[in-house]
């Protein structure tokens, strides 16, 4: 993912788990330097389900604060940069959570979807932090959100994307449309809990390079999520 976004000049939104980067920092220390030359967000401690939505195992408010203070202190400790967004693990967010971010000095949260025919707008919680909605395109009953694992898995057709895209783009206010990835989704198939074979990674690839090039054809200003609310006169409170 850092030589398709350094080939095409980009820079991203990396939600990383704390863990995870520790991991990278001692298997693969030099992957470190390019992912906070991007923006980094934080994705967790260990991503840990911090509302029991999708495990059943809730932790109470001063558990999440423990582990997204930790998981904060660690990421800003290894990148050299506070992270300034939050993007919930299994996208499960509760009003603690709001509250604890807005604590921590988190600028925003990213983990909502929002049901829009065009980029979304973000907006300000109560507890003055700024949501950053994902979109999520109305099919019928088939909703699209624009996470690429579908495309990535075959479920969805790079068409396909091409398609809802056009239309966020043709629909634009002004308003930020992100298209989010797991990186690891491009070596690993989850539904069949399998590895990819390289030429199989190398065909992910190329659809990921596709649609930057697609959003690019069209005009798309491919920004980091905290960069977009700084040029659109967002501040924290």
């Amino acid at each position: 993912m850092i030589r398709l976004l350094e080939e095409n000049g980009i820079k991203a939104s990396f939600f990383v788990e704390a863990v995870t980067l520790q991991h990278l920092q001692l298997q693969e220390e030099e992957s470190i330097r390019p992912i906070a030359e991007n923006e980094v967000g934080c994705h967790g401690l260990n991503h840990e389900d911090l509302t029991g939505k999708h495990t059943g195992l809730q932790l109470t408010p001063t558990q999440q604060l423990e582990s997204i203070k930790k998981a904060t202190e660690i990421i800003a400790r290894i990148t050299g940069v506070k992270p300034l967004g939050f993007r919930a693990p299994y996208l499960s967010i509760n009003r603690s959570i709001e509250r604890i971010l807005a604590d921590l000095n988190y600028m925003y949260d990213s983990s909502k979807y929002l049901e829009v025919f065009k980029p979304p707008h973000p907006y300000f919680l109560g507890c003055k932090l700024i949501e950053v909605p994902l979109p999520l395109y109305p099919i019928g009953k088939r909703k699209a959100t624009l996470y690429t694992w579908t495309l990535l898995e075959g479920k969805r057709t790079l068409e396909e994307y091409k398609n809802i895209l056009t239309t966020y783009i043709e629909n634009d206010d002004g308003g930020i449309l992100m298209v989010s990835t797991h990186t690891w989704h491009l070596a690993y198939n989850i539904s069949k809990c399998k590895r990819l074979p390289p030429k199989q990674v190398r065909e992910n690839s190329y659809k990921i390079h596709d649609l930057l090039a697609y959003l690019e054809s069209k005009g798309a200003r491919i920004t980091p999520i905290a960069e977009y609310l700084k040029q659109k006169g967002f501040s924290k409170g």
